[in-house]
């Protein structure tokens, strides 16, 4: 995309000069179910669907329990995104609430796709004028506006949910896995934990007040929702082919979609995993800066960020986490009879094994990967108001000079 002499050189130069590091963690612990050598029960292959097939699916399941809808649900996987018009007709016909946790699950896991072409909107695209102008409105919306939010706090709830992939003996010819004779039982996701935690946004800042490692979410965790993410996504767009994608539809009007790709060099992108266990048993600190795949979508009347994604790319088999994918959906919020557009929900996805098999182990080494689901909600909003008082001073106290 080509660059404005007259303005776009200005704005790029300030966002540079805002740049913020937004930081992935990755805190897990170990959840594999170990049994003794005896007969496992083999992971069915996902059948993939689309969303008109799978709403089709779930409209011709009516009738079905709770369990045997959560049992269907659990044989499929997405090839399209299913957008929240679509969620809403599904979630008509799903009669209980373990279904309706399943297809949340294979909602928020096809986030990270592309929309059903049909569903994208038959117009025209921009020139790159249009393009410049839309894409300084962001720049000026995330170096100034989001700035002048009030202060405020919001409670972030995370529900986590995981697999347990099943691990089988190898095959003749194959190098062992770390676990001789052992294997897993396979189970599809399903929740772990429901964890909550304020989040305090004051002076323009972010600040979050998390658990411990142990008390807070496994599996691929984000922050930076209320700024930082949003400077590091312009600024490495900046320097990675920030580029014209295609139009969606908002909740009231399209809105246009933006993606780039940063190297690992230029990577703001900081994906951080612990523990790792090595051969000897040490637990060791993994951490790189992933290239990636961003997408970024504004409102093209003021720039205002809608909604915005990070892909890890480059990720090798023989790495702890071959997977993290996180994304962010932006909404109105209601503070002090005001409307702000705040954080409402975010997504992590990650995909990740916690053993690194001794040097020289090819992948066949490795125990199965597991898959992490992180869903958040932001909810809960309120102004945050500072109180203070004054204090009469003692009757025999001396008058202050001051």
């Amino acid at each position: 995309m080509g660059k404005n002499p007259d303005s776009s050189d200005i704005v790029w130069s300030v966002l540079l000069r805002r740049s913020a590091i937004f930081q992935l963690r990755l805190i897990r612990g170990l959840t594999f179910f170990l049994l003794l050598a005896g007969s496992a029960l083999p992971s069915a292959a996902a059948r993939p669907v689309t969303a008109d097939q799978l709403e089709q699916m779930v409209a011709a399941a009516q009738g079905a329990s709770d369990a045997e809808m959560a049992a269907k649900l659990s044989e499929v996987v997405l090839t399209q995104r299913l957008s929240a018009a679509r969620l809403v007709r599904c979630e008509a016909n799903i009669p209980g609430p373990r279904a309706r946790q399943a297809l949340r699950i294979m909602a928020d896991m096809s986030s990270f796709l592309d929309l059903p072409a049909g569903e994208i909107p038959s117009l025209a695209k921009p020139n790159a004028k249009a393009q410049r102008e839309m894409i300084a409105l962001t720049v000026n919306y995330v170096s100034t506006t989001i700035h002048q939010l009030p202060n405020f706090f919001a409670t972030r709830v995370t529900n986590t949910f995981q697999d347990n992939p099943a691990l089988e003996d190898p095959k003749p010819g194959t190098n062992p896995r770390l676990v001789p004779n052992v294997f897993i039982i396979y189970k599809p996701m399903h929740p772990i934990g429901k964890y909550s935690a304020s989040v305090l946004y004051r002076d323009g800042k972010e600040v979050a007040h998390a658990g411990t490692a142990q008390s807070g979410p496994q599996g691929l965790t984000t922050s930076g929702e209320f700024g930082p993410i949003l400077a590091t996504a312009l600024l490495d767009g900046a320097q990675g082919n920030l580029a014209w994608s295609h139009w969606e539809q908002g909740t009231e009007s399209p809105v246009a979609v933006f993606r780039f790709t940063v190297p690992a060099e230029k990577s703001h992108y900081d994906v951080a995993y612990c523990c790792i266990i090595k051969g000897n048993g040490d637990r060791v600190y993994y951490r790189q800066f992933s290239a990636y795949e961003g997408e970024i979508t504004i409102d093209p009347s003021n720039g205002v960020v809608r909604r915005l994604l990070f892909k890890a790319v480059g990720l090798k088999e023989t790495d702890p986490i071959v997977k993290a994918d996180i994304l962010v959906e932006y909404g109105p919020v209601e503070l002090g009879g005001k409307t702000y557009i705040c954080p409402v929900k975010g997504i992590a996805l990650s995909l990740a094994s916690e053993i690194m098999p001794a040097q020289g182990r090819t992948v066949d080494a490795f125990p199965p990967l597991q898959t992490s689901l992180n869903d958040v909600v932001f909810e809960q909003y309120h102004l945050y108001h500072a109180s203070s008082h004054i204090v009469p001073a003692d009757k025999d106290e001396p008058p202050s000079n001051q």
